[in-house]
C-alpha cells in the first residue's frame, strides 16, 4: 500500500505546469513573429522588384521613344520652306508612344511624351536645296544702285524696312572710323531684314556684299544653300578675319548679323575667277526666236473678266498702253493672260514718272497677271486669287519674255506668274532674259519734200534698192559760172536716249545721174531745228554729195568748221526726239566758154539716217608702201593726225605718157593726173595705205568693251580740188586686223567727193562674225587699198586711160555704233505680300544682267517654293523686309536647314525621364541638296528616373 503525496510535491508539480505554457505560449509567438517578419519580408521585397521593375520599363520606354523619335527625325527633314528644325513635313517624327510590357495588366503599360525643341545653340544657319542645280550670278562690275539704301544708318530699335544696322552690330566706334569703308567698297549684293535672306543655290558675286540682319545678333544675314564666292573681299576685311571680313566668322568685332553663311559655312571672297563673270551672258540677240509683229494692246473690256494678249514684239507704244491697264486705274479687277509663245517688251513710256519711263509696272492688287498656259483656271471666267503663286502649268510650254536693254518690270502689287516656253526639241527657255540692245533710238519717223520723190524712199533703206529722185539741177546760159536752185527735204525724227551727245553725223546715200557735167561744186546746207523750237538752232554748210549707195556721204554735224555753233546747240540725244533736220542742195557749175552752161544733173538718194555717239578711233600712225623705189602715197604720215598736206597718191609715171601732161605739181593742182596705163590691167596698180593702233579719239563715245557693234565704218575724208570731171572706176579694199584675226571689204570706188565718206565694213560677213564688239576694234590696224581699173573717159571716145582724178585723203577713222544699251536701266522690282494682293512666281530663270533687282518682302510669302526656279542673273540684288513679313527662298530651289540642331525629352507625365542632344546634318556632301540624315552626331543621351534629371537648359 502506498503512502499519500505530500502538499509541497503537489504544488511544485502545479507550478511547474504553468511554465511549460508559458514556453509554449512564448514559443508560438516568437514562430509568430518570425514568420510575420517572414512575411513582412517577402512582400518589401516583392514591391521593391515591382518598382525596379517600373523604372526599368520606363527607362526602356524613355530610351525607346527617344531612339524611334530620333530615327523618324532623321529621315523625315524639316518642312519646305522653314527654318525650325521641329517642324516636320509629312511623316510625325514625335509623338506619343505607349509601350506594352506584354502581360495581361494594363497597369504595367508605360506612356511616353516625346517633345521637340531648337537647341540654338548648336544651330548653323546654313539651308539646303531640296533639289540639284541652280545658281544666282550678281555680275555687275559697277555698284549696286536699287532702292535698297545699304550705306543708311538705323536709329536704335529700328527695325526697318531698308534698315542697316550697322552701329548697332559692330559698334559707334568702328562704325566712325572704319564706316568709309564699306562705302568704298561698292557692293551689288545688299540684304537687311529681322530674317536672313535665303538662296538656295549656288552664289557667284563679281564685287562684293553689304548685309546686316536686324536683330543684329541673330546669326547671319545671308543663307546659302550652295557655295558663296565673291570677286572682292569683304567689308571691313582690313580689321582681320581673312579675305572675307565680316561675312565670315572670324573677324575680331564678332558681328554674327552680317554674316554669310553657305553649305560649308564659310564663304569664299577675293576670288579671282568671280570678278571676271561674264557680265553680259546674254549679249544682243535672245536666246529665242520672237516675231516681229507688233500685237495690238486691246482696250479694257466692259463685262469681260479676261484680256487676252498675243506673242510678238511690244514696242514703246504698245507697253505704254500695257502699263495704262496696270497701274491700278485703268482696268481692275481683270486677268491678263499672255498666251504661250515667246515676247518682246520695249518700254519708253513717255507720260510716266521719270524714274518709271523704262519700267513695265504692275501696280494694282486687283490685277492677275499669267505668262503661259492656265493652271486650274478658264480663259473666260479667269483666274482666281486662289489660283495663285502658280497660276501657269509649267507641264506645258509657256510663255518667255525679252525685254530690251533699256526696260525692267517693277511688280510692286498684283499677282504675277510665269512659266516659260520651251524651244521645238522640248528644252525649256528662259522665263525672263534681257538683252543688251535697244530699239535704235534717233530714226526717221517722217520726210516731206516738194523736190524728191518718191519721197518716202528717201527715208528707206538702202538695201531696197528704192530711190528718191530729185528735179532737175540745170544751169543754162553763157555766163562764166552759173548756180542752180536749190532743192530741199525736210525729215522728222524720234529719239528716246537721254545721253549726252558726243558725235553726231547725218549718213545720206545715193548718186548723181551725171556725175561728168563738167566742173562743178556741190553744196549741202544741214540745219537742226529741236521741237518746241521756233527757228533752226544750228546750220551747217558741206561740200560733196554721196558717190553711191554703197557708201554714202556723212556729214558731221558737231563739226566745229563746217557747223559753227551746232556742238554748243546740240548736246543731248533727248534733242533729236521730234526734231527736224532740213537738208538744202544747190550746184555752182564752171561754164566753158563759147559752150556756156548747158549742164543739167539729177541726185538719186536714199535711206537718209543718223548715228549718234559713235565710237571713232583714229590711227596712232600711218605709213605707205614702197613700189618701184618710190612711195605710193605722198605725206602718208598725215593722214594719222589730220594734218596738212593731205596724203596724195604718188603716181607711177613709168612708162612715160605718150601724151599730155605728165604728173606734176601744176597738173595735181588742178585735180588730175594723166599716167598712161594704156589698156592692159596687168599694169593696173593699187596704193597702199596702212594705219595702225586705231584707238579712241578725242570726245569719242567710249564703248565698253564687251559693246556689240550695230554698224562698222570706215570714214575716208577727201578734199578734192574739183568736184566733177571724169569718174575713175576701180575698187578700194579696207583690210581690217587685230592680232590673228582679219577680214576685207571691197567697194567700188568714185573720188568725186569733198565729203567724208562711210564705206561699210560689215558688208563683209566675216567682219562681221570676227569683229563683233567693241574689245575686237581697239587696237586694231587699218589698210587701204585704191586700185584703178583701165577704162576710156566717158566723155570721150577711143581715148585711152590717161585722165585721173586725184584725191587727196586727210584722214581715215573707224567709226563704229553699237545697239547696245548704254545708259542704266532702271530697277526691277519684286513684291511679295500675299494677303494684300502681291504674289510673284517665276518657274524659269530670270536673266537680267543689266539691272539692278530689289525684292521687298513686306507680307506674307509662300513657303513651298522659291520665287525663282532654276537660275537667277541679275547686275546687282538689294532685299529688306518689314518687321512683320515673311521670308520666303528668293531662288532656286525650296529651301530646308541643311543641319538641325534639336534637344529631345521623354516625359511620363510631367517627369522629365530622358533627353538626347543631337545634330542632323540633311545635305549630301556630293551634290549639295538634300538627302535625309546624312549624319548625326549625338552630342548627350541621358536616361533618368524621377526626379534625377537635370532641368533642361535656360
Amino acid at each position: 500500500m502506498s503512502a499519500p503525496s505530500s502538499p509541497a510535491l503537489v504544488d511544485r508539480a502545479s507550478r511547474q505546469g504553468g511554465y511549460a505554457l508559458l514556453l509554449v505560449l512564448g514559443l508560438i509567438a516568437l514562430t509568430g513573429a518570425a514568420i510575420a517578419a517572414l512575411l513582412t519580408m517577402s512582400m518589401t521585397t516583392a514591391r521593391t522588384v515591382a518598382a525596379l521593375d517600373r523604372i526599368a520599363a520606363e527607362r526602356r520606354a524613355a530610351d525607346g521613344a527617344l531612339t524611334a523619335a530620333l530615327t523618324q527625325m532623321e529621315v523625315n527633314p524639316s518642312a519646305t520652306g522653314t527654318t525650325d528644325p521641329c517642324a516636320q513635313g509629312s511623316l510625325p517624327a514625335v509623338h506619343s508612344l505607349a509601350f506594352d510590357q506584354g502581360d495581361a495588366n494594363p497597369d504595367n503599360d508605360v506612356d511616353i511624351d516625346v517633345t521637340c525643341s531648337p537647341e540654338p545653340a548648336l544651330d548653323t544657319g546654313a539651308i539646303a536645296s531640296t533639289k540639284p542645280g541652280g545658281t544666282v550670278d550678281i555680275v555687275g562690275a559697277t555698284p549696286y544702285l536699287g532702292a535698297v539704301k545699304w550705306s543708311t544708318n538705323c536709329s536704335a530699335g529700328d527695325p526697318g524696312p531698308g534698315c542697316f544696322p550697322w552701329q548697332m552690330t559692330i559698334g559707334v566706334l568702328p562704325w566712325l572710323t572704319s564706316g568709309s569703308q564699306l562705302i568704298a567698297s561698292g557692293p551689288t549684293l545688299v540684304h537687311s531684314g529681322a530674317l536672313p535672306l535665303r538662296l538656295a543655290a549656288d552664289v557667284q558675286v563679281a564685287r562684293t556684299a553689304a548685309v546686316a540682319r536686324n536683330p543684329v545678333e541673330a546669326p547671319a544675314a545671308i543663307q546659302v544653300g550652295g557655295q558663296y564666292t565673291q570677286g572682292l573681299p569683304g567689308p571691313f576685311s582690313a580689321q582681320g578675319g581673312g579675305a572675307c571680313g565680316v561675312l565670315g566668322r572670324t573677324h575680331p568685332w564678332g558681328a554674327s548679323g552680317l554674316r554669310v553663311l553657305d553649305a560649308d559655312i564659310d564663304p569664299i571672297c577675293n576670288d579671282p575667277a568671280s570678278r571676271l563673270i561674264d557680265p553680259d551672258p546674254i549679249g544682243s540677240t535672245p536666246p529665242f526666236p520672237v516675231s516681229s509683229t507688233h500685237p495690238v494692246v486691246p482696250a479694257c473690256p466692259s463685262g469681260q473678266n479676261v484680256i487676252t494678249l498675243s506673242p510678238g514684239t511690244y514696242d514703246r507704244t504698245a507697253t505704254a498702253a500695257l502699263n495704262r491697264m496696270l497701274d491700278g486705274s485703268g482696268c481692275p479687277g481683270r486677268t491678263f493672260w499672255f498666251q504661250p509663245g515667246t515676247y518682246s517688251l520695249d518700254v519708253d513710256d513717255a507720260v510716266a514718272p521719270s524714274a518709271d519711263r523704262h519700267r513695265l509696272v504692275i501696280d494694282d492688287p486687283t490685277a492677275k497677271v499669267v505668262f503661259g498656259a492656265p493652271r486650274g483656271w478658264s480663259t473666260s471666267a479667269g483666274a482666281a486669287i486662289s489660283d495663285f503663286p502658280l497660276a501657269c502649268d509649267p507641264g506645258v510650254s509657256g510663255a518667255s519674255i525679252s525685254l530690251t536693254g533699256r526696260t525692267a518690270i517693277a511688280h510692286r502689287r498684283g499677282r504675277l506668274a510665269i512659266c516659260p516656253a520651251t524651244s521645238p526639241s522640248g528644252t525649256a527657255y528662259p522665263a525672263v532674259v534681257q538683252t543688251d540692245a535697244a530699239p535704235t533710238d534717233d530714226r526717221p519717223v517722217s520726210v516731206a519734200s516738194t523736190d524728191f520723190s518718191p519721197t518716202a524712199n528717201l527715208i528707206a533703206p538702202a538695201s531696197d534698192g528704192v530711190v528718191a529722185t530729185s528735179r532737175q539741177f540745170a544751169c543754162t546760159g553763157s555766163a562764166t559760172t552759173c548756180t542752180t536752185s536749190k532743192q530741199t527735204f525736210t525729215t522728222t525724227w524720234r529719239s528716246s536716249s537721254t545721253a549726252p551727245l558726243t558725235s553726231l553725223r547725218l549718213y545720206i546715200s545715193g548718186s548723181e545721174e551725171n556725175g561728168n557735167v563738167g566742173s562743178s561744186w556741190r553744196h549741202v546746207r544741214i540745219s537742226v531745228q529741236p521741237k518746241g523750237a521756233s527757228t533752226p538752232v544750228c546750220t551747217g554748210d558741206y561740200t560733196g554729195l554721196p558717190g553711191g549707195r554703197e557708201h554714202p556721204a556723212a556729214y558731221d554735224l558737231r563739226d566745229p568748221v563746217a557747223a559753227p555753233g551746232c556742238s554748243a546747240a546740240l548736246t543731248n540725244e533727248s534733242q533729236l526726239d521730234q526734231a527736224q533736220i532740213s537738208v538744202a542742195i544747190w550746184f555752182d557749175f564752171s561754164c566753158l566758154g563759147i559752150l556756156g552752161c548747158p549742164y543739167v544733173d539729177t541726185l538719186r538718194l536714199t535711206d537718209v539716217s543718223l548715228r549718234a555717239n559713235a565710237w571713232v578711233g583714229a590711227p596712232a600712225t600711218s605709213s605707205t608702201r614702197t613700189t618701184g623705189g618710190q612711195g605710193d602715197w605722198l605725206n602718208a604720215a598725215n593722214v594719222a593726225s589730220g594734218s596738212a598736206p593731205a596724203a596724195e597718191i604718188n603716181y607711177d609715171l613709168t612708162p612715160a605718157p605718150p601724151r599730155g601732161d605728165p604728173c606734176t605739181p601744176t597738173t595735181r593742182a588742178r585735180g588730175y593726173c594723166q599716167a598712161r596705163r594704156g589698156n592692159d590691167s596687168a599694169i593696173d596698180r593699187s596704193y597702199h595705205l596702212q594705219l595702225d593702233n586705231i584707238t579712241t579719239t578725242t570726245g569719242s563715245t567710249q564703248l565698253p568693251d564687251a559693246a556689240h557693234l550695230r554698224s562698222l565704218d570706215v570714214l575716208v575724208s577727201q578734199r578734192a580740188i574739183l568736184e566733177g570731171g571724169f569718174y575713175d572706176e576701180g575698187s578700194t579694199t579696207f583690210t581690217l586686223t587685230k592680232g590673228t584675226l582679219s577680214c576685207s571689204a571691197t567697194f567700188p570706188i568714185f573720188v568725186t567727193t569733198s565729203q567724208d565718206t562711210a564705206f561699210d565694213m560689215y558688208r563683209s560677213t566675216d567682219c562681221q562674225s570676227r569683229f563683233p564688239d567693241a574689245a575686237s576694234i581697239k587696237g586694231s590696224s587699218l589698210a587701204m587699198d585704191v586700185r584703178f581699173a583701165c577704162t576710156p573717159e566717158k566723155s570721150l571716145t577711143n581715148n585711152p586711160c590717161q585722165v585721173w582724178m586725184h584725191p587727196t585723203v586727210s584722214r581715215v577713222q573707224l567709226a563704229a555704233s553699237t545697239d547696245t544699251y548704254l545708259g542704266p536701266p532702271p530697277n526691277a522690282q519684286i513684291t511679295t505680300d500675299d494677303a494684300h494682293g502681291s504674289s510673284f512666281l517665276s518657274t524659269g530663270r530670270v536673266l537680267i544682267p543689266a539691272t539692278d533687282l530689289d525684292v521687298r518682302w513686306r507680307g506674307e510669302v509662300e513657303q513651298t517654293q522659291p520665287l525663282i526656279a532654276d537660275e537667277l542673273v541679275v547686275h546687282g540684288l538689294g532685299s529688306d523686309m518689314a518687321p512683320t513679313a515673311q521670308m520666303g527662298t528668293l531662288c532656286c530651289s525650296p529651301a530646308v536647314p541643311a543641319t538641325r540642331a534639336v534637344r529631345l525629352e521623354a516625359r511620363i507625365g510631367s517627369q522629365l525621364r530622358g533627353y538626347v542632344t543631337a545634330t542632323i546634318s540633311d545635305r549630301d556632301p556630293d551634290t549639295g541638296v538634300v538627302s535625309p540624315g546624312r549624319g548625326i552626331d549625338i552630342l548627350e543621351w541621358e536616361l533618368c528616373a524621377a526626379d534625377e534629371c537635370a532641368p533642361p537648359p535656360s
